[in-house]
């Protein structure tokens, strides 16, 4: 997906419905337009949605270098590896799906996609859909659980679960990287730490203000860190490659390289590593901004394209949006966001001023076109989010929309958190956002802390 991206074929024009390029239709959803390309397999080859419901079905092939910015429009492709569908499956009855390392995986850190309430067929087609970009799915026919795998599952570290799970792997399954770790290197770092390290091709890695450097025995290659969180540091290509990425994956100790958007493939294995690490004293107040919006459910039942309009709260106070730029606004100032997704606020978030002993309350007013506007909010007691570190953390809490109560939460924390004895402590790389609920994404840091990592930025 290109967000605020207008499709564009080859020669760089923006295609019409009367010369050829596009199938038009209106009012739509953009879950009923994703529909109408998958079902449509041998002529459409992405599809162009925009925030009034207009969806064009592109039967030409779309050139990725000449995307045009459009503020309410976006551009989704296809990937050429969809086709052809009818793979095999492997079933693994009573057990759950598992990397190379053993780890059962996450959604939070990117090894699988997650659904909920669907069938068992329906999981199966995303996975076909997703073609070399799904290694499998793990489905639960308790619930409806659904997980699309997007890296290759070890089928000898499967393990036995209760609860309905089976895991089916696609047969003669390759895609996805290789989650296996070299030499079994481990590392109990916080990749936002991570300053340098050598991987197993013999290249030396060198962080300096978010420019890192790949020294190699002939050429030295610039890349630029993009974000980073617990595990990972992710990287843009600064060497004239368009759309290049690559990931530095402490978990898997791994660089995962992402020649393409969805194409992705292991590079090189993680070796002794080099940190900013230290003991360090700070304060016990905190900074916090909210940086990503999840909705989940249809909260507005009153339009027929499933958006809403949201101004965030914050202790009682308009958050967000500040700017004309910070998204896509409504005259009154309102953020038009899709339902069913997350919205990343980026480095427009502001901080906030907390300190340990106080409480925070979330929350957004929804624009109501007809009646009167929906508060929702979730207030958090200082038990609730402080915990008395010097690292940064996330928090996440979920609030009921219909019954306007606090639903469930849960803390993101490095390995050195996670072994601190406090019961009300749930790890978000296990915890799932509840149905019909706003969360809100929590990002807490040292009030001492100097530096301010370039963190949840929403990629292509």
């Amino acid at each position: 997906m290109h967000d605020e991206m207008s499709c564009r074929a080859s020669n760089g024009d923006n295609g019409s419905r009367s010369t050829g390029e596009f199938e038009l239709y209106d009012n739509l959803s953009r879950k009923a337009c994703k529909k109408r390309c998958l079902v449509s397999t041998d002529t459409c080859y992405g599809f162009e949605y925009s925030s009034i419901g207009k969806c064009e079905i592109w039967i030409v092939p779309i050139d990725r270098s000449k995307l045009k910015y459009a503020p309410s429009q976006k551009c989704y492709i296809k990937d050429e590896n969809l086709l052809p569908r009818g793979y095999k499956f492997r079933q693994f009855g009573g057990k759950g799906c598992r990397t190379s390392n053993g780890d059962k995986g996450s959604k939070s850190t990117g090894e699988f996609d997650l659904f909920k309430k669907v069938t068992r067929s329906t999981c199966e087609n995303k996975c076909e859909d997703e073609g070399k970009g799904c290694s499998g799915y793990e489905y639960s026919s308790r619930g409806g659980k659904c997980e699309i795998w997007k890296v290759r599952i070890d089928e000898s570290k499967l393990k036995f679960m209760t609860g309905g799970f089976d895991c089916y792997v696609k047969d003669g399954s390759t895609e996805g990287p290789n989650t296996s770790v070299d030499d079994g290197n481990q590392f109990n770092l916080d990749a936002r730490e991570l300053t340098g390290f050598a991987d197993s091709n013999g290249h030396v890695w060198k962080s300096s203000r978010q420019i890192w450097n790949e020294h190699t025995i002939d050429n030295d290659f610039k890349w630029k860190e993009s974000y980073s969180d617990e595990n990972s540091v992710y990287l843009l290509d600064k060497n004239g490659r368009d759309g290049v990425t690559a990931r530095i994956d402490l978990k898997l100790a791994q660089i995962i390289y992402c020649p393409d958007v969805g194409r992705c493939s292991a590079m090189a294995a993680i070796k002794t590593v080099a940190s900013n690490k230290k003991q360090q004293q700070c304060s016990r107040d905190k900074e916090v901004r909210i940086y990503k919006f999840s909705i989940n459910g249809e909260c507005d039942s009153s339009g027929d394209i499933p958006r809403g309009e949201h101004q965030l709260r914050f202790d009682g106070s308009k958050y967000f949006p500040n700017r004309n730029s910070d998204c896509n606004q409504s005259p009154q100032g309102y953020c038009k966001w899709d339902e069913e997704e997350a919205h990343y606020l980026g480095e427009n978030a502001p901080w906030k001023s907390i300190s340990a002993l106080d409480s925070i309350t979330v929350g957004t007013i929804e624009h109501d076109k007809i009646g009167q506007d929906d508060i929702t909010s979730a207030k958090l007691e200082a038990n609730d989010w402080y915990i008395d570190t010097c690292e940064t953390y996330e928090v996440a809490v979920a609030a009921e929309f219909y019954q306007e109560r606090v639903k469930s939460r849960c803390f993101g924390l490095s390995a050195a958190l996670k072994g601190k004895d406090r019961a009300n402590l749930q790890d978000c790389t296990n915890w799932t956002e509840p149905n019909d609920s706003f969360v809100w994404y929590l990002e807490v840091k040292p009030a001492a802390q100097k530096r301010a990592y370039r963190v949840f930025s929403e990629t292509p």
